[in-house]
């Protein structure tokens, strides 16, 4: 799955950059980028967020094609999945005519072979019976099963049809591995496999790596580049790319190989084939030497043994004795699923023509393709191990180790497809740390995933599936959530994005002092925000926390959970340690705003942000102290962060509610009155960025903890949980106050939730028509840094070719066609007049669905001259259907300033196209006619 995924993704993106020439000949695509306002100079989270807007979709479908030159990266992908499976079909008989077969009747003349295949079939379960034939010119005991679906062969060589005479176990165990290929259809996987991989190294693959190339050395061969060129260290990720994926192609593929011939040879065992068969095969001998010799080979037999597409004999022979051990949880599936699903979810959202429809929602598929491979596995692999008797801490760090894995291929396919480094090397310091997270928030993820499996394992299967289902919903949506985040704003942050401290303060506070905590705010305000910009994940974060809560109450102490008591006592005191916070800060406030005569909004900023310090920092720090004491378990560390902040939410809720009724705490009122709306101002201020984000960053703070304190459990491996009769009794008073307290704590959960979900993101979106869940684009404009001339002149002539100039004609044309309705002798063209202002009335609207003007002082003129223009003309229709004439006059005036701003704007723009043709040799059409004569400032 990961293989058909992977070059589905792959081969779309490539095809899209390869077709690019039909699809975008003249590069609209790049004009409409600069026409929104793009810095190709650039690495800011605004450029990313401008190619997700309706205007820029809407310049793409008007300028780059129509809807079948876009799908012709699509159609190309569906044409090479088509050859490949016409290579699939014809494989098989490739393989037939590689080699001269006969029928083995010729063969067996006194049909004891036939007989003995008749009987193995029937051990093997077979209904079908197979060709038989042989090759007589083979004369190794071997045999090969080639076909497809439900018309298989199966081809015995010469030597294995003498073995049958002399070694009759040895040819049981050949053809019962065989047919266990055919049973397990391994035929049609292998097949499928080997077709897909030849056509994507052949069809995509090659063709773009010299397509890439050429640009590699155009731009090297480029005395002077332009602020449009590709950067030479693009290009090198880009040739990069290509390698790592013909390398994670193969190994993805030999991996599926090995995997399939191990599951024959296990299956075939379990049809009483001699083992003896596979051991006697191992030629292996141990090597005399030092230490460190002795670990070379061993790295580099591992480095063969993934290469191969065949297991050695002393891999299969292990596998014979030890089945389980092919399904652990190991190194390069987790790996290859990291790298497959970070870059299917990065084709997903930047492909040309689809971001359109996934820019919201791409990152859904490739985190269900993440749940789908490495949750199951995890949970799969925990639960049968717990069955089996396992300790629970060496199962927990199964899943650790798999969630490490899985996060190293999302950190490896990131750094090859990540653009947010634009022409540098290596991110810059020190925010190229964030890639860090990469790898630790998949693990968290994971790691969580294996810790719930641990709770729910004892359960009955049907209960346990749902718990998996219920389990596995939450993972998935948590790598959603990230990967969404990483792919809006973790890659610019971690590219360098510069964080303007005055700005943020300006644009978000007003005229409020600066200090050093504000600073801090304003440091981590967007970031924050941004974190927090997905409505649903307050749910998320409720759900990280609840189900280990569930899942622990429900379990007694003889389960082998260790850490359960000390969870719920750290969890308890961080809350009491939140409480006692919470109440030092409001009384702050209090003296701030009654006794220093603060500025009430200042304090109440102020304040909540030690709020939200508090809450965050106490449960992150109890989640990090049970994962310390606890040896690494996820369960018992997010119901500690989930208790903390539970009890921490109902002193805040307290504290905020009761304003004035505590004069010591009173903050807004100075008498206790009855709750009111204005009440939860306070809590709108804070509390769903908090709950949005607290989640992981308890889970990831409690995975920090694991990993500073796994050394220091190494000892420990291997020693089982014993317990005592003590542990197993029954204590029906205590099981009642754990359930009690967990119900409790939890409905204060869902409660917040709640509360910050319908209370501020519904607020949200029903006051602004435009807000949906997503990074919030007015922030982000704070966070625009100062722009070259060149770059301006160019995005000004964009926005004036494919689109702006149209709009400063159609308003000349507007105003002549109303200067025109109204004759010397005074008679008005009633019909005329009205259609001129209803023209300019709807032209507003007009240039809202458009791209502002790049330049922020003619866009402030524009704004406010279309806002103008629409009360006038709207004026001016209220005039017409009242035949007032002073209404009118008044439409008139106001229709005629002196200056006309709009015709100053349209000089400017005049003049910098005029400048832009002349640095970069663009002509464009003109973008006025009919403009009066203005004396513009």
């Amino acid at each position: 799955m990961l293989l058909i995924v992977l070059f589905l993704a792959s081969s779309t993106h490539m095809m899209s950059n390869l077709l690019r020439p039909l699809t975008d000949p003249k590069d609209m695509a790049d004009g409409c980028a600069l026409a929104a306002g793009y810095d190709p100079q650039a690495n800011s989270l605004w450029n990313q967020m401008l190619t997700g807007t309706p205007a820029f979709e809407h310049c793409l479908d008007a300028n780059a094609g129509g809807s079948l030159t876009l799908a012709l990266p699509y159609l190309a992908t569906a044409a090479l999945m088509v050859l490949a499976m016409g290579l699939y079909a014809l494989l098989p008989y490739w393989k037939e005519r590689s080699g001269r077969v006969v029928p083995v009747a010729s063969m067996d003349a006194d049909g004891a072979l036939r007989a003995e295949l008749a009987r193995l079939l029937g051990v093997a379960g077979l209904r079908r019976t197979p060709r038989f034939v042989v090759d007589p010119t083979a004369y190794g005991p071997n045999a090969i099963v080639y076909g497809r679906l439900g018309r298989y062969t199966v081809r015995l060589d010469a030597g294995l049809v003498m073995l049958f005479r002399k070694d009759r176990r040895a040819f049981e165990a050949t053809l019962l591995h065989e047919f266990a290929h055919i049973r397990n259809g391994d035929v049609d996987i292998t097949y499928l496999t080997v077709a897909i991989w030849r056509v994507f190294v052949v069809g995509a693959l090659a063709p773009y790596a010299v397509v890439a190339s050429g640009y590699l050395v155009s731009t090297l061969s480029e005395r002077a580049p332009g602020y449009w060129s590709a950067s030479l260290p693009l290009l090198v990720r880009t040739l990069v790319m290509s390698a790592f994926l013909v390398a994670l192609t193969y190994l993805a593929m030999a991996d599926v190989l090995r995997t399939r011939e191990m599951c024959a040879d296990i299956e075939a065992v379990g049809n009483q084939a001699d083992r003896s068969y596979w051991t006697r095969h191992i030629t292996d001998t141990p090597r005399s030497g030092s230490q460190s010799w002795s670990r070379l080979r061993a790295m580099a037999r591992a480095v063969r043994a993934a290469l191969r597409t065949h297991p050695d004999w002393s891999a299969r022979a292990a596998a014979t004795v030890d089945p389980a051990a092919v399904f652990t949880l190991s190194a390069m599936p987790m790996f290859l699923t990291g790298v497959a699903v970070t870059i299917f979810g990065y084709h997903l959202n930047f492909t040309p023509g689809a971001n359109e429809q996934l820019v919201d929602y791409g990152t859904w598929p490739a985190a269900t393709l993440a749940t789908a491979v490495a949750g199951v596995a995890v949970w799969r692999r925990v639960t049968r191990s717990v069955g089996e008797g396992a300790p629970p801490s060496s199962v927990l760090r199964a899943g650790l180790r798999a969630g490490l894995w899985v996060g190293a291929g999302c950190l490896g396919g990131d750094v090859l497809v990540s653009q947010s480094l634009g022409d540098r090397w290596l991110p810059p310091w020190p925010q190229g740390l964030l890639l860090a997270a990469v790898v630790l928030v998949p693990a968290a993820v994971l790691w969580w995933t294996g810790a719930c499996a641990v709770l729910w394992a004892d359960m009955r299967p049907g209960r346990r599936r749902v718990a998996a289902v219920f389990t596995l919903a939450v993972s998935g949506a948590a790598l959603a959530w990230w990967f969404a985040w990483w792919q809006a704003a973790g890659r610019t942050f971690a590219g360098g994005l510069p964080l303007s401290t005055e700005e943020i303060l300006a644009g978000l506070y007003g005229d409020m002092p600066p200090s050093t905590t504000m600073d801090v705010v304003a440091t981590l305000a967007l970031p924050v925000l941004s974190m927090s910009s997905f409505g649903w994940s307050v749910w998320l974060t409720s759900a990280l926390w609840i189900v280990p809560l569930a899942g622990l109450a429900r379990r007694r102490r003889a389960s082998g959970v260790r850490g359960m008591s000390a969870g719920t006592v750290i969890g308890l005191l961080g809350g009491v340690v939140a409480a006692v916070g919470l109440i030092v800060v409001t009384h702050r406030a209090h003296e701030s705003i009654w006794d220093d005569k603060q500025p009430v909004l200042q304090a109440v900023t102020l304040s909540t942000a030690w709020f939200f310090a508090i809450l965050l920092c106490t449960a992150a720090g109890a989640s990090f102290a049970v994962s310390c004491t606890g040896r690494g378990n996820a369960a018992t560390a997010m119901a500690a962060a989930g208790t903390a902040m539970a009890v921490a939410l109902v002193v805040l809720f307290a504290v905020t509610q009761t304003d004035g009724c505590v004069p010591p705490l009173a903050t807004v009122k100075e008498t206790c009155a009855p709750v009111a709306d204005d009440d939860w101002f306070v809590l709108s201020l804070f509390l769903p960025q908090l709950l949005a984000m607290a989640g992981l960053a308890t889970l990831v703070a409690a995975l920090l903890g694991a990993l500073i304190t796994a050394p220091l459990h190494r000892r420990e491996r291997g020693i089982a949980c014993h317990h005592t009769g003590h542990d197993t009794r029954r204590r029906p008073g205590r099981r009642a106050a754990r359930l009690a307290g967990t119900t409790v704590a939890c409905a204060v959960l869902v409660g917040a939730s709640a509360a910050g979900y319908f209370g501020y993101f519904h607020q949200t979106e029903s006051d602004d028509a435009s807000a949906s869940d997503g990074i919030d684009r007015t922030l982000t404009g704070l966070f625009k840094g100062p722009v070259s001339t060149e770059v301006r002149d160019a995005q000004v002539w964009a926005w004036s070719y494919f689109g702006g100039g149209d709009l400063l004609a159609h308003y000349a044309e507007d105003i002549g066609d109303l200067d025109r309705s109204a004759n010397t002798d005074g008679r008005i063209d009633v019909r005329a007049m009205r259609a001129a202002c209803v023209n300019l009335r709807r032209l507003p609207d007009r240039a809202a669905a458009y791209f502002p003007i790049p330049d922020p002082r003619q866009q402030a003129v524009w704004s406010a001259a279309l806002a103008n223009t629409r009360k006038a003309a709207q004026k001016c229709v209220t005039g017409l259907d009242r035949m007032d004439q002073r209404t009118l006059a008044a439409a008139f005036r106001e229709l005629h300033p002196v200056p006309d701003p709009v015709t100053c704007v349209a000089d400017q723009v005049d003049r910098v196209v005029a400048r832009a043709q002349q640095e970069r040799g663009i002509r464009p059409e003109s973008v006025t006619v009919d403009r009066r004569p203005e004396s513009c400032p």
